[in-house]
């Protein structure tokens, strides 16, 4: 087992070097602890970080592929509602997104249902003790 006060700088060190080798400027290693510390405050407010990766690394493609359809359809979005394979996926996320949302509401509900039934219990046990 490695202390975490070794294995730390190397991995910092690492990254730092990894960074800066790709194209050979200081930009990506500002955008590595830009994103670095992004990531600190993510996790600090327990937001999940795999999202937001998807939104990055996915969200160019889908816009250049966005564009490239207006394009070739000179600006027409209806390509994207006759399309037998288009409408499916409209409605594979409409019937998600309306089944899910109660789902994750009655979660939520439960979730905090218990922090307040802990609170209670941490209040009660502290007035006992």
């Amino acid at each position: 087992s490695v202390d975490i006060k070794i294995l730390m700088p190397i991995v910092f060190i690492c990254c730092v070097i990894g960074a800066f080798v790709v194209s050979n400027r200081l930009f990506d290693i500002k955008l590595m602890f830009v994103f670095g510390i992004l990531g600190i405050i993510m996790g600090f407010l327990k937001m999940p970080g795999a999202p937001f990766l998807l939104g990055i690394i996915l969200g160019n493609m889908a816009d250049e592929n966005l564009r490239r359809a207006l394009l070739l359809t000179d600006a027409d979005i209806s390509i994207f509602f006759t399309r037998p394979i288009s409408i499916f996926f409209i409605v594979l996320i409409t019937y998600l997104i309306l089944t899910q949302t109660p789902v994750y509401m009655r979660m939520q509900e439960k979730r905090e249902a218990r922090k307040a039934a802990a609170r209670a219990a941490k209040r009660e046990a502290e007035k006992k003790g």
